[in-house]
C-alpha cells in the first residue's frame, strides 16, 4: 500500500453513489440513515461538497464499507499483467488476474476503486456475462486505463450491435494508445470487426491489414494469424473464393508450425465452407472431417456433409447427415431453408412443381438476407437444376441474377 492520501471529494462521491446503487439503497434512505438531507447526499455524490472525515466514515459504515484512503500498487501491477496476458491472447491467465483484483476488498475499497470497477466490467465482457459500466467512471482513470476502457467499451457496443457507436469508442481509444502501443493492433482489429458487421468490407480489409502489421511488429504470431484469418473470411464473403482458399492454406501451415490449435480448427471449418461454395465437394468433406465432430459447429458440420454428399451422388450419406442437421434445431433461417430444400430433393416421390416454388422462395430469401457466397452458391445450384431439366428460359433468368451479383463484387 502507498502512504495515506488526502480525501478526493469527487472520487469519494463517485464511490458512495456506486455502492449505494449496488446495494439498492435510495439517496433518501441514506440521508435518513445519517440524519442529513437528500440534497446533502446528492451534493456529496456529485463531489460538490467538502465533507468531514467523520461524515464520510459514517456513510461508509451505513453502506458497510471499510475504506482505506490509500492507493494499491499491487492492484495496478496485477492490471498491467492482465494487459500483457490479454495481448498475448492468454485469456485464462488474463481473466485470472482480473478475478484476483475484483475479489480483494482491500483493493476495492481504496483509491483504486475506479480501476476495480473497470476490471469488473472487463471480466464480465470476457466471461460473456451481463456487463454494465458507469458513465462517470472515465474521469477517474489514468490515460492507460482510459484506452483500455474505450477499447472494451467498443467491444461491448459491438456485441450489442451498436456498430457506429462502437467504432467511435475505438477511434477515441486511439487518442490514448501512445501509452500502450501494443494496443494499436487490437484497436485496429476491433475496428475491422465493426466495419465487417456494417458490411463495409473494403474498410474491414484495410483495418485488418493494419492490425496484422502491428501484431507482426511486436511478434504476436497468434494475433497476426487471427487478422489473416479475418482477411480470408472477407475474401470469401465478397466471392473471391479461390483467394480465400489459398490464404486459408497459408494460415494453416503457419498455425501448424506454431501449434496454434484454435486457429487450426477455424481453418478446417472455413476451408470446408469455401470448398463447398467453390463446388470442390470431396475437398469440403475431407476438410470438415478434420474438425472431429466439433461441438461448436455441429450445424455447419452437417450442412457441409449433407450438401457435399448429395452433389457427389451419395444420397444415403446425404440423408443421414440431413437427419443430424435437423436434430441441431438450428434457428438460422438459411439452414432451415437448406433443410427443407434437401428434404425435398431426397424424397422418392420428387415433385418438380413444389421444389421449383421452394427454390424460387429461397433465392428470394438469400438475395435479401445472406452474404455473397451463399447467394452465388444457391444461384449456381438453381441454374444447374434448370439446365438439367432443359428449362433454359429459367436457367437464363437465374444466370442474369448471378451475373448482376458477380459484377457487384469488390
Amino acid at each position: 500500500m502507498d502512504k495515506q492520501k488526502e480525501i478526493n471529494p469527487k472520487l469519494i462521491g463517485f464511490i458512495i453513489k456506486q455502492e449505494r446503487l449496488k446495494k439498492n439503497i435510495s439517496a433518501s434512505k441514506l440521508a435518513l440513515g445519517i440524519k442529513k438531507s437528500r440534497q446533502y447526499i446528492s451534493d456529496i455524490e456529485k463531489g460538490m461538497k467538502s465533507v468531514s472525515h467523520a461524515t464520510i466514515t459514517e456513510i461508509f459504515e451505513f453502506l458497510n464499507i471499510k475504506f482505506e484512503y490509500q492507493e494499491c500498487t499491487e492492484a495496478q501491477d496485477l492490471f498491467q499483467k492482465f494487459i500483457d496476458y490479454y495481448y498475448l491472447r492468454d485469456i485464462p491467465n488474463a481473466i485470472n488476474r482480473l478475478a484476483t483484483i475484483i475479489s480483494n476488498d482491500v483493493y476495492k475499497y481504496s483509491y483504486d476503486y475506479p480501476l476495480i470497477i473497470l476490471c469488473d466490467f472487463i471480466f464480465q465482457e470476457l466471461t460473456h456475462s451481463n456487463s454494465n459500466l458507469s458513465g462517470d467512471l472515465f474521469e477517474f482513470l489514468n490515460e492507460i486505463q482510459c484506452c483500455i476502457f474505450l477499447y472494451f467499451k467498443g467491444f461491448s457496443l459491438l456485441n450489442k450491435k451498436q456498430y457506429e457507436e462502437a467504432l467511435q469508442s475505438l477511434r477515441d481509444a486511439k487518442k490514448y494508445e501512445v501509452h500502450i502501443p501494443k494496443f494499436k493492433g487490437l484497436i485496429y482489429y476491433a475496428e475491422a470487426l465493426g466495419y465487417d458487421r456494417l458490411s463495409d468490407y473494403l474498410k474491414s480489409l484495410e483495418y485488418n491489414k493494419k492490425a496484422k502489421h502491428e501484431f507482426l511488429e511486436y511478434h504476436n504470431v497468434e494475433r497476426s494469424l487471427t487478422s489473416s484469418l479475418h482477411i480470408a473470411n472477407i475474401y470469401s464473403k465478397i466471392g473471391r473464393l479461390q483467394e480465400s482458399i489459398e490464404l486459408y492454406s497459408d494460415i494453416y501451415y503457419e498455425a501448424k508450425r506454431f501449434q496454434i490449435y484454435r486457429i487450426i480448427e477455424l481453418i478446417h471449418y472455413n476451408l470446408a465452407i469455401a470448398f463447398l461454395y467453390n463446388q470442390q465437394f470431396q475437398d469440403a468433406i475431407n476438410e470438415i472431417h478434420k474438425l472431429e465432430y466439433s461441438r461448436n459447429m455441429l450445424a455447419d458440420y452437417f450442412f457441409v456433409l449433407t450438401w457435399a454428399y448429395y452433389e457427389l451422388g451419395e444420397y444415403i450419406e446425404s440423408k443421414k447427415n440431413l437427419e443430424k442437421l435437423i436434430q441441431c434445431n438450428t434457428i438460422e433461417l438459411y439452414y432451415q431453408h437448406i433443410i427443407t430444400l434437401q428434404s425435398l430433393r431426397l424424397q422418392k416421390d420428387f415433385n418438380d412443381g413444389v421444389y421449383e416454388q421452394y427454390l424460387e422462395n429461397i433465392v428470394s430469401y438469400v438475395l435479401k438476407n445472406e452474404l455473397l457466397p451463399e447467394q452465388i452458391f444457391i444461384l449456381k445450384h438453381t441454374i444447374e437444376y434448370f439446365e438439367q431439366k432443359k428449362d433454359y428460359e429459367s436457367a437464363y433468368k437465374y444466370s442474369n441474377k448471378l451475373n448482376v451479383l458477380l459484377n457487384q463484387r469488390i
